[in-house]
């Protein structure tokens, strides 16, 4: 009897149960599959549904073997534990806050002094503030200023976590083994990373230990700790093993205290409801009933640049930084190594390394994506708040990994805005309002957009091609002109009135401004330019008359639209204040 050829590609149902027809009509010439009452076709299809599952099993085994493939958080946990990379948690929200004093008396507000709101936001109800400096000496009815980040450090909401001063106890989390590589879990999701502070045993006896971030860098005597971010959001707290690293002593009582954020969803509106009506919930050394009388506060700013770290599905930035780790070896010698041990680094998303020669490298750090436009840089300079944690962080970090006596410089990315104006060309069957809001998200949305976080990096150039081929992409766009594009400089924009019809403007300063220009700006055609000696004081002529009455912001560009370079320290930056979408046809 001839054995039938086995086709090794038959991995589903369908094919599997042909090719096990086969082999019974191989040994049984009459057999016909055609009966579904028929116990041998039952055997049949019940062994190729069995099949098929299997082929299903070993392909997500396959896949799991791999970082880019794998589906499942453990594994890729665990495949940055193997590359010494920390999965970072999320990041809190920064405020402005404004407290006046009501207590009647001189005040003082220490580090820490906690505000609360209600929010409903997924499973979270209330939102913490904790002030990142201290007020001191605060008159009666006076006022006072102070950066705080959303979160809270435990046991600060219930008065039953509090101490005799009324300061927060470290919170219970069992007792050790005695073994090596003891594992402590924080049962709370969103610890900050950093925050954990470990000790071991119990009342006025407590022995501090110290974070570090690979414990195979030290000694058997070492009180030393790492953490862990799990798949279902919670922290361990790891210890060593006696050789690297000390094992707490067998049933000492572990207790930690550390900080809880909401990560991204403490990004909020200066507009909303819970920034309107925060209250003052804790101050150090006072109980949380005498708190909210000691002072009222009002928010200055709009909560930012809260995020959610790595474990943001589908785990992009997470499988990038793991192999990043793999790739580094752990030091720095390249200028790539350089960036890709920046981005080790919790809360930075990316870097980019510049030097002329290897004893002094400037290393540009954009914070991870945030409600911000531009992470790490308010107004053009640093945002301080923000960026000074993280540029200790990597200096901390990357310096003993780097060649001796080199010098590292850790700097904000320059952010380049531009300016970009266009008319979109598209079918008569669609509307115009949804095709203009289509393309806008086309450009800006959060997550997808081409200039969003994920759209520009270091150095990249904006295209008037790469915005052209991403409109054009939409099933109503006919064609695209790119009427304008260009840096945004320090004469560029000027506030500009006008009346339809004409072919003057008013501006604000003619500062800069010279004949043949272009002109960008609400009511004003496209292609239109600066007539030759139309300067005249703040009136302006152009080459075509406004379409419309003109107002608001106008632009003003030396050069025709052209794509726009970018250095590897920058940044391209596109808002929606500077994108003009013109739509012709439609309905």
């Amino acid at each position: 009897m001839k054995i039938p050829q086995i086709d090794y590609t038959s991995r589903d149902y369908l094919s599997l149960r042909e090719d096990l027809i086969r082999v019974v009509q191989n040994r049984i010439p009459e057999w016909q599959a055609n009966e579904e009452s028929d116990f041998t076709l039952a055997l049949v299809e019940a062994f190729a549904y069995i099949a098929d599952n299997l082929s299903y099993y070993l392909d997500r085994v396959a896949n799991e073997s791999s970082v880019q493939t794998s589906t499942q958080l453990q594994n890729l946990i665990n495949f940055a534990e193997v590359a010494g990379y920390h999965v970072s948690s999320p990041s809190p929200a920064y405020i402005s806050l404004q407290f006046t004093n009501t207590s009647g008396a001189a005040l003082d507000l220490p580090i820490g002094t906690q505000v609360k709101g209600y929010i409903d936001s997924g499973d979270f109800t209330e939102i913490y503030f904790e002030t990142a400096a201290t007020i001191s000496n605060l008159a009666n009815n006076a006022t006072a200023t102070v950066t705080a980040f959303e979160g809270y450090v435990a046991n600060t909401t219930s008065s039953s976590g509090l101490d005799i001063n009324n300061l927060p106890l470290p919170v219970t989390l069992g007792n050790a083994s005695g073994y090596a590589y003891h594992e402590t879990v924080i049962p709370e999701i969103g610890v900050v990373d950093l925050s954990v502070d470990v000790y071991t045993g119990q009342s006025y006896s407590f022995t501090k230990w110290e974070y570090v971030s690979n414990l195979a860098e030290y000694g058997p005597s070492d009180r030393v700790f790492t953490t862990r971010l799990n798949a279902d959001r919670t922290t361990s707290i790891l210890f060593g093993d006696g050789v690297n690293g000390k094992i707490p002593e067998k049933d000492t009582p572990i207790s930690a205290l550390y900080r809880i954020s909401l990560g991204k969803f403490g990004n909020l509106a200066l507009s909303s409801s819970t920034l309107q009506q925060l209250s003052v919930s804790y101050v150090p050394g006072q109980s949380l009933s005498a708190a909210f009388n000691l002072a009222s506060v009002t928010a200055l700013t709009a909560s930012t640049g809260g995020t959610d770290g790595d474990l943001q599905a589908p785990y992009y930035s997470l499988r990038a930084n793991i192999k990043k780790a793999l790739k580094t070896k752990n030091r720095a010698v390249t200028l790539k190594d350089y960036e890709d041990l920046a981005v080790l680094i919790p809360r930075v998303g990316r870097a980019s390394a510049i030097s002329s020669v290897y004893t002094n490298v400037t290393l540009y750090v954009q914070p991870l994506k945030s409600d911000s436009a531009t992470p790490g840089v308010i107004g053009g300079v640093e945002d301080t708040t923000v960026f000074a944690p993280i540029r200790e962080a990597v200096k901390t970090f990357i310096e003993p990994r780097s060649p001796v006596n080199t010098t590292l410089t850790v700097l904000p990315p320059t952010y380049v805005p531009i300016y970009l104006n266009m008319t979109v060309y598209i079918k008569d069957s669609y509307s115009k309002s949804d095709v203009q809001l289509d393309v806008a998200n086309l450009m800006l949305n959060d997550k997808t957009g081409l200039f969003s976080y994920n759209g520009y990096a270091f150095g990249e150039d904006a295209l008037i091609s790469a915005i052209t081929y991403e409109i054009m992409r939409h099933p109503a766009v006919n064609n695209v002109v790119i009427n304008g594009l260009a840096k945004i400089l320090t004469n560029s924009t000027k506030t500009i009135t006008g009346t339809s019809g004409t072919n003057t403007i008013t501006v604000d300063t003619n500062t800069g401004l010279v004949a043949g220009q272009y002109v960008y700006g609400t009511g004003i055609s496209a292609g239109t330019k600066i007539a030759s000696g139309g300067i005249s004081g703040t009136t302006i002529t152009l080459t075509n008359n406004n379409t419309a009455a003109v107002s608001g912001t106008g632009y003003f560009f030396t050069n025709a639209p052209a794509d726009v370079t970018i250095g590897d320290s920058e940044i391209v930056s596109l808002t929606a204040d500077k994108l003009s979408i013109n739509i012709s046809g439609g309905v």
